[in-house]
């Protein structure tokens, strides 16, 4: 009969624990010497999340002082009004803060294995020994997906474009590449490359303004009917489907272009009504006295996320019907 192992998962008696030789050691071991050849990479990151942390504590007091104003005063008390001198707006010590270099470490990861809030990339760090023993030598913790998704996305454009051209400057100076000559490979992959197709766009545009529609509530203001949506996102899924099964069958072009024009009429009615409900959402968001200053910021940045949404739709949509539908 065999024999089951006893607690394969109890902890190990090793003295030293050293990284794995992996992509991934190898990876952090590029990176490291990239801040190490410019380390302003750092300085610029710190900045960031300075920027970020002020725009906070702003927040937070505009709240503070919403919530104030929503007490009245006692009856015949006459409490005279002070001007207060205005104070420079200045951080001070509160919980420790994700240091710069742990923050550009995971903007390097992000980039290399997807968002810290996707499952299969959150997976990867939690497990990674390689990863741990690389935090324990700088004495740090992984931290929560929530954490580091709010720094991480604290990190500006210019200081993406900052590291950037400091990878070019390292890769001049170790003299990997002088970058005078330029060589494009034209050879005909169109059989082994994967492109996003228009009616993938569109009915994951779609599918992204219902649930984002959905949740307007939680600010207070209507949310997106949900009579007829759900057969939408299923009869757009459908002609995706469809779209897909169509390759490398007879008189292809013609059952595309007639699946295409039930897609595009359906995307386009969809637009319309996605439009409507918009107005009712943002004209609701402006009389709305209730929300403080915080969740006023993120309603008015939920609807315009919609609404590039709507216009995305159309982009694609027009895309679709020059390429597609042109004589």
């Amino acid at each position: 009969m065999s024999s089951v192992p006893a607690r394969p998962s109890q902890p190990l008696p090793r003295l030293f624990l050293t990284p794995v030789n992996s992509h991934l050691h190898e990876f952090l071991r590029e990176i490291h010497r990239l801040v190490e050849f410019e380390p302003a990479i750092l300085d610029q990151i710190a900045t960031d999340l300075d920027a970020h942390g002020r725009h906070k504590k702003l927040l937070r007091a505009a709240d503070r002082q919403f919530f104030a104003a929503q007490t009245p005063n006692l009856a015949r008390l006459a409490v005279p009004a002070r001007a207060l001198p205005p104070r420079p707006l200045e951080l001070a010590v509160g919980r420790p803060r994700l240091a710069p270099y742990a923050v550009y470490l995971f903007l390097m990861l992000r980039g290399r294995d997807g968002g810290c809030k996707d499952q299969a990339a959150r997976l990867l760090l939690e497990e990674s020994m390689t990863l741990h023993c690389w935090l324990e030598n700088l004495g740090l913790t992984l931290p929560a997906a929530s954490t580091l998704s709010d720094n991480l996305n604290a990190v500006t454009n210019a200081t993406h474009d900052f590291i950037h051209k400091a990878q070019l400057r390292s890769i001049l100076a170790e003299r990997l590449d002088d970058f005078t000559r330029l060589y494009l490979d034209i050879t005909a992959t169109a059989a082994n490359t994967a492109w996003p197709t228009d009616s993938g766009l569109i009915t994951k545009l779609v599918e992204r303004i219902c649930r984002t529609g959905s949740q307007l509530a939680r600010f207070g203001l209507p949310h997106f009917k949900p009579c007829g949506l759900a057969e939408l996102q299923q009869e757009l899924r459908g002609r995706h489907r469809e779209i897909g099964f169509t390759a490398g069958k007879p008189k292809r072009q013609g059952k595309l272009q007639k699946l295409y024009f039930q897609l595009l009429r359906r995307g386009e009615r969809a637009c319309k009504r996605f439009t409507r409900e918009l107005a009712v959402g943002t004209q609701a968001l402006s009389a709305a006295t209730h929300l403080p200053p915080s969740e006023r910021q993120l309603a008015a940045a939920v609807l315009a996320l919609i609404e590039a949404d709507v216009q995305a739709i159309g982009q694609v949509a027009n895309a679709c019907q020059r390429r597609g539908f042109a004589a």
